[in-house]
């Protein structure tokens, strides 16, 4: 589903009946927008003044921003699904986690993080910290998520492959084999070799012979 925000300059300087005109017409749409359409509680007066100059200064910058966030989001999205395709997006606030539609009908400004006391330049740069800080943390946790995958497919790999890449450690201990199956002093060493089964025979009538000092009838 897809939200739009909408502003509009007041009609015969009613708040009301610009929000009927708006409501009814559909601003263009196949349908109205009756029982769709939903207020922003915004308490505008409690933001500081700025002149018109500051205002289209910030309009780049803010631009820029809800590109980057939404960028931001996408990944987020992008990785959630990958692990749970019926996931939906979840905002999480103080009052618990709420669907997008839920957070923008109950919409109130953070004074706590984002205080409307200071200037809409500094309110600015505080939200670009908070997008820049929250792109890093999401890339290193996807790089994290990443590598940890990577891991867990090459580990699953020596798991399922052949005896030549598997890490044979645990197969011993599941055989029960003790640690003095595995004789070893300064001139002797055990060693471990993969022998197929149709090739157990000649093994067995020639391992003594692959290189010199094997201990005779040492292979079990």
């Amino acid at each position: 589903m897809i939200y739009y925000v909408l502003g509009t300059a007041l009609i015969d300087g009613s708040e009301g009946v610009t929000w009927d005109k708006v409501c009814k017409t559909g601003l263009g749409l196949e349908q109205t927008l009756t029982n769709r359409a939903f207020k922003l509680s915004v308490e505008k007066e409690a933001f500081r003044n700025a002149t018109v100059d500051t205002l289209i200064g910030l309009t780049d910058v803010i631009q820029k921003l809800d590109l980057n966030l939404e960028a931001i989001i996408k990944k987020v999205e992008k990785q959630h699904k990958e692990l749970d395709p019926v996931w939906n997006v979840k905002i999480s606030t103080n009052e618990g986690d709420m669907d997008v539609l839920k957070y923008m009908q109950d919409f109130s400004w953070e004074d706590s993080k984002f205080p409307r006391s200071k200037t809409l330049p500094e309110l600015v740069r505080l939200l670009q910290e908070k997008i820049n800080h929250l792109d890093n943390d999401i890339k290193k946790q996807i790089t994290d998520y990443t590598d940890t995958r990577s891991a867990l497919a090459a580990l699953n790999k020596k798991q399922e492959g052949g005896l030549v890449t598997r890490d044979l450690t645990e197969l011993f201990i599941n055989k029960g084999l003790a640690e003095d199956s595995f004789p070893s002093s300064r001139l002797m060493v055990t060693l471990v070799a993969v022998v197929g089964k149709n090739q157990v025979k000649q093994w067995v009538s020639g391992y003594e012979k692959l290189v010199a000092f094997v201990v005779p009838r040492s292979s079990q």
